[in-house]
């Protein structure tokens, strides 16, 4: 896990000197590629994954660029550690994704594929697997709700088809502070694949605070499950993360 953790925190370092900020970015890609670079540094005491733990409640660092094009179409990766006490099998996820959004009033759509790599991981344990997305979402101006559903054909461990339906809700508090929340349900054609007895409900309330290029994330989070159903990973906690934006 030490040799893929080190690789993600070097190219981290890298990329975040190469770019510094989102017009820095801009200005390196000006006359190349057309669009706009953004990107992200997190470090957090979880990776939480619609409601189960990827580090075995340990820490994460992740990292991310996202590129988008004023027609709406997106493309960029993302990278964290994670630890499934799986004799060390895997100690990465590296997530590739392609998509369109745009917005009709104060309507939003979004159509995705995620391709999900887990390096290094030999093949047999069926981690890789892709997902297709389409999310609808509102601003009320007051508030904000959105809702999304995830298709995977082959999901996560040999699991089989899967499901995952959301709903989230955002409200915006005082000096870019919001409250977001959110529920959701997985279901898996074959749940034991995954490790678990069945399909399974997902939830989370916190607080998202904005200072200057870093945001603040702490968050509560619940799973239907019981210990005994999917142990100490799927156990209500409080998650704290810093996020750099650049």
């Amino acid at each position: 896990m030490i040799k893929y953790v080190s690789k993600a925190a070097g190219a981290a370092l890298i990329l975040s000197y190469m770019v510094g900020s989102a017009s820095a970015a801009d200005e390196l890609f000006s006359g190349e590629i057309p669009g706009n670079f953004e990107g992200s540094i997190t470090v957090g005491t979880d990776y939480i994954f619609r409601g189960i733990s990827q580090t075995s409640e340990k820490p994460t660092l992740q990292a991310g660029v996202t590129w988008s094009h004023p027609t709406g179409l997106y493309a960029g990766f993302w990278g964290s550690n994670v630890d499934y006490a799986d004799g060390d099998e895997s100690s990465t996820e590296m997530d590739l994704f392609l998509g369109y959004s745009s917005n009709i009033g104060g309507l939003t759509y979004d159509f995705g594929f995620i391709q999900y790599f887990y390096p290094g991981t030999d093949s047999s344990m069926k981690y890789d697997f892709s997902e297709f997305m389409l999310g609808l979402s509102y601003d009320f101006d007051y508030f904000s709700a959105g809702a999304s559903v995830n298709y995977s054909p082959e999901y996560w461990g040999g699991s089989g088809e899967a499901f995952y339906t959301a709903a989230s809700f955002s409200v915006p508090l005082t000096h870019g502070i919001s409250l977001d929340s959110g529920v959701g349900y997985q279901t898996m054609q074959n749940p034991a694949g995954y490790g678990l007895g069945n399909d399974y409900g997902e939830w989370h309330i916190g607080l998202t605070i904005p200072v200057k290029n870093v945001d603040i994330n702490v968050k509560y989070t619940d799973t239907d499950f019981s210990q005994s159903e999917c142990g100490e990973i799927c156990d209500a906690r409080v998650v704290a993360s810093l996020s750099y934006n650049f």
